[in-house]
C-alpha cells in the first residue's frame, strides 16, 4: 500500500540524488515524486475495518444515511452521528480531489500534534493504533491523486501540488533538520512543523491549503475529545474511499488489476460483493442487502 506525505514531500525527507541533472531535463518534480513515495504493508486490522463499514454500509443502503462506525473502541456512535458527520466536512459537496488534499493536511497536522504534544500525548497513546489505520488511508488516497489522478479525480495540475508543497516548505521550513550521515534521509520535527503550519492560518493562504488550516484552528476549539476527533476523522476517509472506489471507471480499475491491483480497486471489488456499485448487473440488490443485514 504506497504512501504520500505532503509534509515529508514538501520538507524533502529523502533528498533525492542528481537533483541538478532532472532539474536540466525538466523531470526534477516528476521523478522526486516517485522518489517521495514510501510503502507499507496492508495490516489484518485495515481489512477489517474497512469490510465492517462496507458491510455497515450495505446493510442500511435502504435508509439512505451515512455510516458512522467506532474506530476507536472508546468513541460514542450516537444516532446524530450522520449529521455530526456532515457539519464537520465543510467541503464535503467539493471535488472529491479537492477533499482529498484538504483532509489529508488536517489528518497530517493532527496526527503529528496530537502524537507530539506534551498535553495531548498520554490521552493519544491508547488511541495511536487506530490513528495510524487512518493516517495510512489518507497518505494512500494522496498518492492516487498526485500518482494516479484519473482513479479519483481530475487530479491537481503539476504547478499547483507543487505551488502548495512550496507553501508548505516556507512556512515548515525550520522544522527540517540536516541531514543523516549517509545523505539518506533527513531528520524532520514533524510536531514543530505541524505546529507551524497550524498557527499559519492567520496569514490569510488562499485556496485547499488556507481552509484546512482555518479548519484546523476550528476543530482546536470544537474537538476537545481526542477519540470523537479521530473517529469523525475515520468516518470521513472511509467515506471518501467509498466515494473515490465507486466513480472511479470500470476501464481504470481493470488497468490496474493487470499488475495485481490497487488497494482502491480491491475496495470497489469488496464494494460490489456487497452491492455498493453500479459497475455490475445485480437485478436483486435489495435481498443481497437482506442477506448481509443477517
Amino acid at each position: 500500500m504506497t504512501q504520500y506525505s505532503l509534509i515529508k514531500f514538501s520538507l524533502k525527507e529523502k533528498p533525492m540524488p542528481c537533483r541538478d541533472l532532472f532539474k536540466l531535463l525538466n523531470i526534477e518534480f516528476k521523478i522526486e515524486k516517485w522518489w517521495s513515495m514510501s510503502q507499507t504493508q496492508v495490516s489484518e486490522d485495515l481489512k477489517k475495518l474497512i469490510f465492517r463499514y462496507f458491510k455497515k454500509k450495505a446493510a442500511r443502503m435502504e435508509e439512505k444515511s451515512k455510516v458512522f462506525i467506532k474506530i476507536l473502541p472508546t468513541a460514542k456512535a450516537v444516532a446524530r452521528a450522520s449529521e455530526d458527520l456532515e457539519r464537520g466536512d465543510p467541503i464535503i459537496n467539493e471535488d472529491i480531489g479537492k477533499r482529498i488534499l484538504f483532509w489529508h493536511i488536517v489528518t497530517e497536522v493532527w496526527y503529528n500534534l496530537d502524537g507530539g504534544n506534551s498535553e495531548t500525548k498520554q490521552e493519544f497513546v491508547p488511541i495511536k493504533v487506530h490513528c495510524k489505520l487512518i493516517k495510512q488511508i489518507s497518505r494512500y488516497m494522496l498518492y492516487l491523486l498526485v500518482v494516479h489522478p484519473a482513479m479519483v479525480s481530475i487530479g491537481l495540475a503539476q504547478t499547483s501540488f507543487q505551488d502548495i508543497s512550496a507553501v508548505v516548505r516556507d512556512i515548515a521550513s525550520p522544522a527540517r533538520g540536516k541531514s543523516d550521515k549517509r545523505g539518506r534521509k533527513r531528520n524532520i520535527d514533524k510536531t514543530a512543523a505541524s505546529k507551524r503550519l497550524a498557527d499559519s492560518c492567520f496569514l490569510g493562504l488562499e485556496g485547499v491549503l488556507g481552509e484546512a488550516l482555518e479548519h484546523i484552528q476550528k476543530m482546536t476549539h470544537e474537538e476537545k475529545d481526542l477519540a470523537e476527533k479521530w473517529n469523525k476523522i475515520g468516518c470521513i476517509w472511509l467515506e471518501i474511499l467509498a466515494s473515490a472506489a465507486s466513480k472511479c471507471k470500470g476501464r481504470e480499475h481493470g488497468q490496474q488489476l493487470r499488475s495485481g491491483g490497487e488497494f482502491l480497486t480491491h475496495a470497489w471489488l469488496l464494494m460490489a460483493h456487497f452491492g455498493l456499485t453500479d459497475h455490475f448487473l445485480q437485478p436483486n440488490k435489495q435481498e443481497i442487502v437482506r442477506l448481509i443485514a443477517k
